[in-house]
């Protein structure tokens, strides 16, 4: 079945000002879904529009086997925590939210997905409950605010997704268009159109691997290149916002472990290298970072953060 945007969806004008604050609020739902791993497209939640001093590997810590239980990395002012049921569900994950990473917690019912929970702020909260689905994906959403109801319509087709958030008189406050590509059996985000009222236009754009490689933006734009092995490998960023302009390539040895960062960030120059510690496993428990500081041509280093990640797993039965 394939689905056709309607523009009448959305024929009604909202006038930025007649929105309360709270229910301007609305953000790609599908986008967090597919970051848990709910709609089979496998797309990779790194954006060119995260912090400079980001690790572009933080979002990889995904599980290889049902036997993980638990995948923690935490440096100075951040923390990421993927937490698995025994059968391999995800319990919790992270997800880069407004320039910020939010927890996000989930719930089941009779082995499907449930609620959502997570804080963007320690004053709101969002609860999401998944009513009703279509083909096994989420269809009929009610979200609670800040003491305040809303409803979000995902409608599922062969080549697109069409996401519109509604208010309790079932009036529209944002929609999201979702294009979707089918490679082999997969079925992968090919870009994402934000259509809210307001005027605040946002576009996503992916690759053939599911990835994100161009983000346009309110503060600019950014694109991301990958390498064969889906890596980030170059990462440009153009935005006017706090973090600002820069430009970054990633340096690896043969199995893909981060070696260095190399660029320019508000017009200085950027240089890091790491080295790291490794458990009985081959797993890296822990990474110190080092920034080397140009100087009369040379680079010296300077003391730098330490980045942890520590695995837990079930015991065996």
């Amino acid at each position: 079945m394939t689905v056709l945007f309607s523009a009448a969806l959305f024929a009604q004008e909202i006038e930025p000002n007649e929105i309360e604050p709270y229910q301007a609020q609305t953000f790609p739902l599908a986008l967090i879904l597919e970051a848990g791993g709910f709609t089979g497209m496998e797309a990779l939640t790194w954006q060119p529009n995260w912090p400079l001093d980001f690790p572009p590997d933080a979002f990889t810590a995904r599980p290889d086997s049902p036997k993980i239980k638990r995948i923690l990395i935490f440096w100075e002012g951040s923390n990421l925590n993927y937490q698995f049921f025994p059968d391999g569900r995800i319990e919790e994950f992270p997800f880069m939210l407004d320039n910020g990473i939010i927890s996000i917690n989930v719930t089941y019912r009779e082995g499907e997905l449930n609620t959502m929970h997570f804080s963007p702020r320690p004053e709101a909260s969002y609860t999401f409950e998944f009513l009703e689905n279509q083909d096994s994906f989420p269809s009929i959403v009610r979200v609670s605010h800040a003491g305040y109801w809303f409803f979000v319509s995902l409608l599922w087709g062969e080549n697109k997704v069409i996401e519109t958030w509604y208010n309790e008189e079932a009036e529209p406050l944002g929609a999201y268009v979702y294009s979707l590509i089918s490679i082999g059996k997969l079925t992968r985000i090919k870009s994402l159109r934000d259509y809210s009222p307001g005027g605040v236009y946002r576009e996503f754009n992916y690759n053939s691997l599911g990835l994100v490689s161009e983000a346009i933006l309110p503060g600019g734009e950014g694109r991301v290149l990958y390498n064969a092995f889906g890596q980030p490998g170059y990462w440009e960023r153009l935005f006017s916002d706090a973090y600002g302009r820069g430009s970054l390539s990633f340096q690896r040895d043969p199995y893909g472990l981060l070696l260095g960062t190399r660029g320019i960030a508000e017009e200085e120059q950027v240089n890091y290298r790491y080295d790291y510690s490794f458990d009985a496993n081959g797993n890296w428990t822990m990474r110190r970072e080092t920034r080397m500081i140009p100087y009369m041509g040379f680079f010296f280093p300077s003391p730098g953060r330490t980045i942890n990640r520590v695995l837990e797993y079930f015991e065996a039965e």
